[in-house]
């Protein structure tokens, strides 16, 4: 079997990798994570159990750690916004009731 290529260790633990050829699947030694590759083949197999995610830098983290706060505080203010709008709609529709308009 020196035709498989190589495995990085596993991305949840790093335990080592093993193919299971029978499965059609790549399994950690080590924790429960593994892969099917199925038809696809080993190689295919490989290269979907290899990818990782690219490391950040530190900057790169503080940029990005800043654009979810930034979206959450803008989707905070989007539903404050909107609450305020539902409430003045409910306002104006009871006032209309009470005044003997339509709704």
């Amino acid at each position: 079997m020196n035709d498989i290529p190589e495995l990085k260790p596993c991305p949840f633990c790093g335990g080592y990798a093993v193919y299971d050829l029978d499965d059609a699947s790549i399994e950690c030694g080590e924790c429960p994570a593994m892969m099917y590759f199925g038809q696809a083949g080993a190689e295919a197999g490989r290269s979907k159990w290899n990818h990782r995610a690219p490391v950040l830098t530190e900057q790169e983290r503080e940029i990005f750690e800043n654009m979810v706060v930034d979206a959450n505080t803008q989707n905070r203010e989007c539903m404050e916004q909107y609450r305020a709008n539902r409430i003045i709609t409910r306002n104006k529709r009871f006032e209309r009731k009470l005044l003997g308009g339509t709704p």
